[in-house]
């Protein structure tokens, strides 16, 4: 089987997340990370596109989220951006895992419905997405 295309969402500020899933997983998996592809230059994009970097970015996600096989999201705190790409990815067929290391985000019935399982930590996740074969 080829490796799951996995792409890592969560805050901005979770760099440990991250690292630790490449680091870790980075080649039993093929992970996506947004973060690891923000290399543009602002004159560029905003010649090339017209527009601001943040549509870009969004519009750019998309494309990514729409290429993998699951969505991982990392939550400690909420927040909008990781939000919507956990229903984007579930409204468009794609798996949604929660990694809810505070036990707090699983409970709200709005994450409830659009994840397919939570998980306390990242290698809890990680080994479940792995030890699957048909997703």
């Amino acid at each position: 089987m080829d490796n799951l295309r996995v792409y890592l969402a969560g805050h901005t500020i979770e760099e440990d997340y991250r690292l630790t899933c490449h680091v870790r997983y980075g080649k039993r998996l093929d992970l996506v990370d947004p973060l690891k592809l923000v290399e543009y230059n602002w004159e560029e994009i905003k010649e090339k596109f017209n527009e601001n970097f943040d549509i870009y970015a969004v519009r750019r996600d998309k494309k990514l989220i729409l290429s993998c096989d699951v969505l991982v999201a990392y939550v400690k705190k909420p927040t909008f951006g990781t939000v919507m790409e956990m229903i984007f990815a579930f409204e468009n067929g794609i798996h949604v895992y929660l990694i809810d290391p505070t036990k707090r985000v699983r409970s709200d019935p709005w994450v409830k419905y659009h994840i397919r399982k939570s998980f306390n930590t990242i290698d809890e996740c990680m080994r479940d997405i792995i030890s699957v074969k048909n997703i």
